[in-house]
C-alpha cells in the first residue's frame, strides 16, 4: 500500500514541470530519394558492307614488239621411195627330197636388173616351233638359199637323201613336217623387204 502512495506522490510532483503537457516524440522525416534516370543504351545500326568495285584489268601493251617467226622457204619435195622388187621361187606348199630356193630382187629407184641397188638377201628356214634350221646371206646375184649362183650359174640344190635326211644345221628333217622360209632383202639405201613361204616336206 505504501508503494502506491510513493508513486502517486512522484507523479504529482512532475506535473508542474511539464505544464500539464506531454512532450511530443521527436519526428524524423524520411530521407528523400532522388529518382535516378537510366541513361539510354546507345544502339548502333549495322549497315551492309558496300560491294568492292571490280578490279580493272589493264589491256596488254601494244607497243611491245612481238617476235616474228622466220619465213621458211619450201624445199625440194622429198622423193617417194618405191618398194623393192623381190620374188622367191619355186612357189609351192609341198616339197620332196630336193630344195632349191632362189630370190630375184632389185631397187626400182636404181634399176630393174636383178641385184640393182641391193645390199644383201638373207635366207632363213625354221621349223614349226621357230627353231632355226638354216641361215644364209647372199651379197651378189644369183641370190640362193643354199649357196651357189656365182657368175650367174645355177643355185645349189639341197637333197635330203644325200645329207642323211638332215638340214644344214644337222637337225633331222621330219617327214610330213611343216617349215617356213623367211627372206629379208636389204637395199643399199636402207629399205627392207620381208616375205615368208610356208611349206611341208614329204619324203618319198
Amino acid at each position: 500500500m505504501w508503494k502506491q502512495l510513493v508513486i502517486i506522490t512522484l507523479a504529482l510532483a512532475l506535473l508542474p514541470a511539464c505544464n500539464g503537457q506531454i512532450p511530443n516524440a521527436p519526428t524524423t522525416n524520411p530521407p528523400s530519394v532522388e529518382p535516378v534516370l537510366a541513361s539510354p543504351i546507345p544502339t548502333t545500326s549495322q549497315e551492309p558492307p558496300s560491294p568492292e568495285p571490280p578490279t580493272e584489268i589493264a589491256p596488254p601493251a601494244t607497243d611491245i614488239p612481238q617476235p616474228t617467226e622466220p619465213t621458211l622457204e619450201p624445199g625440194p619435195p622429198t622423193p617417194t621411195l618405191q618398194p623393192l622388187n623381190a620374188n622367191s621361187f619355186p612357189q609351192g606348199n609341198v616339197f620332196g627330197d630336193e630344195l632349191q630356193f632362189q630370190t630375184i630382187a632389185s631397187d626400182p629407184s636404181v634399176g630393174s636388173d636383178n641385184g640393182a641397188g641391193i645390199a644383201t638377201v638373207q635366207f632363213r628356214i625354221v621349223d614349226s616351233q621357230g627353231s632355226l634350221l638354216h641361215e644364209n646371206t647372199e651379197r651378189n646375184p644369183l641370190y640362193c638359199a643354199f649357196g651357189g649362183g656365182d657368175d650367174l650359174q645355177y643355185c645349189n640344190v639341197w637333197r635330203f637323201s644325200e645329207q642323211n635326211n638332215s638340214w644344214p644345221s644337222g637337225t633331222p628333217v621330219e617327214n610330213g613336217g611343216y617349215y617356213q622360209l623367211q627372206v629379208t632383202v636389204l637395199s643399199q639405201s636402207g629399205q627392207q623387204s620381208y616375205s615368208e613361204l610356208n611349206f611341208q616336206i614329204q619324203l618319198p
